[in-house]
């Protein structure tokens, strides 16, 4: 129910999402693909199964390449094109990954939370670009790890905004909010989600952009 109910509410206020999704939701619940492709929104690549973590083969690098290179000819048979960006499960991965990907034409990587904006890394295969994900502004943060209210949630994400607004004077910033469909099937979360859409409307020097869009500028 989540991602329909995130999915509508999206839509309606035109606002386009980066959905990831691992290889088994792709052959398993293929009609979830169809409507992001329908939406022309972002499918990003999310491992071949959410508990199938790359930490496990970190002393088995050829198994980790072996892992990625089936998530990415699943998501390109399911999605008719090839996978552009890269978020592992649980964001536990190894060093390998950005080589890996770089060397399969991928152009972005979401693993490393270590800053707000975007940055290279250099690779053999050239370079991919680190585009940011929190894991605290992110619902799983909010609600599960902090038990936090709907009007606290709220708060942090205007807060947020706010300031990555106020710095994009000088510079251009990022802001990325981690939504699972999980808390999606609240109706307390689509109204903080809508609240944030509705404050956001209300400032219109700021673009709303997946990642493929603004590093294929």
């Amino acid at each position: 129910v989540g991602c329909w109910r995130m999915f509508d509410l999206f839509d309606a206020a035109g606002v386009p999402l980066s959905v990831t999704f691992n290889a088994k939701t792709a052959l398993e619940r293929g009609e979830i693909i169809e409507r992001v492709k329908a939406q022309n929104w972002e499918l990003v690549a999310h491992n071949y199964e959410q508990g199938e973590l790359l930490t496990r083969y970190t002393f088995k690098p050829e198994e980790e390449k072996r892992l990625i290179l089936e998530t990415l000819r699943v998501y390109k048979e399911r999605t008719g094109k090839a996978a552009k960006g890269w978020l592992s499960s649980s964001l536990r991965s190894t060093p390998r990954p950005p080589e890996i990907l770089a060397e399969q034409g991928l152009i972005y990587f979401c693993d490393y939370m270590n800053d707000d904006q975007p940055y290279l890394i250099r690779t053999p295969h050239g370079p991919i670009v680190n585009t940011p994900y929190s894991i605290e502004i992110n619902d799983f943060t909010f609600f599960h790890r902090r038990a936090m209210s709907s009007p606290d949630a709220l708060a942090m994400l205007k807060a947020n905004f706010d300031e990555l607004y106020a710095e994009s004077a000088e510079t251009g910033k990022m802001m990325n909010i981690g939504l699972h469909p999980t808390f999606g099937n609240s109706r307390l979360f689509v109204t903080v989600c809508d609240n944030v859409l509705i404050n956001a409307a209300g400032d219109i020097e700021y673009l709303h952009k997946t990642p493929r869009k603004i590093f294929e500028l």
